[in-house]
């Protein structure tokens, strides 16, 4: 049967899709969980250069 071209979808191409999508989503979960993780480690360590870059801020703030 050489040359035989399947147009339907059997079992095991339904069961690779499922697996294909659940690693996606685990890939994508991993990196959403690292891009928030680095952007709080971030917010706590660039506090000290906030005060530098914006010194009035504090003062405009509590000015209102």
């Amino acid at each position: 049967m050489s040359g035989v071209i399947f147009t339907s979808a059997v079992t095991g191409d339904a069961l690779l899709l499922i697996l294909l999508a659940t690693s996606f989503g685990i890939v994508y979960g991993l990196f959403v969980i690292s891009l928030t993780a680095l952007g709080l480690w971030l917010t706590q360590s660039c506090a000290p250069f906030r005060s530098l870059c914006f010194p009035y801020v504090n003062g405009f703030r509590n000015a209102g």
